[in-house]
């Protein structure tokens, strides 16, 4: 079952329509016309089922010192991993949200300069 077309994601508190540009069995994208933004969405079944949830950002920018221009991007990847029927959807997105909610505290700034 696919999610709905087109996904939307809101980023700097400005919400982006992501439309669906791939999709098979087990995996959908969905992307912004421009390219800046990437939503992917990925199941592996098996021993373990893992699912994926990754948006990627691309932006130009300026060097400030040459005027050259440059493509940066970043990623932001979700992974739940967990043995195949031992935890529920409820369980699993306990977990989720509870790392989600960290991500929103001070730590989350600590962390990204460099803190473990």
């Amino acid at each position: 079952m696919a999610l709905s077309d087109p996904q939307s994601v809101t980023l700097a508190s400005v919400a982006k329509s992501l439309v669906r540009i791939i999709t098979d069995k087990m995996s959908a994208v969905y992307a912004l016309a421009d390219g800046t933004l990437k939503l992917s969405v990925s199941h592996s079944i098996g021993r373990r089922n893992r699912t994926s949830i990754r948006l990627d950002q691309n932006m130009i920018t300026t060097n400030p010192l040459n005027d050259v221009k440059n493509m940066a991007g970043q990623s932001a990847i979700l992974i739940i991993d967990r043995k195949a029927g031992e935890f529920t959807n409820d369980q699993s997105k306990a977990l989720l949200v509870a790392l989600a909610d960290y991500a929103k505290t001070a730590n989350l700034d600590k962390i990204l300069g460099g803190e473990s």
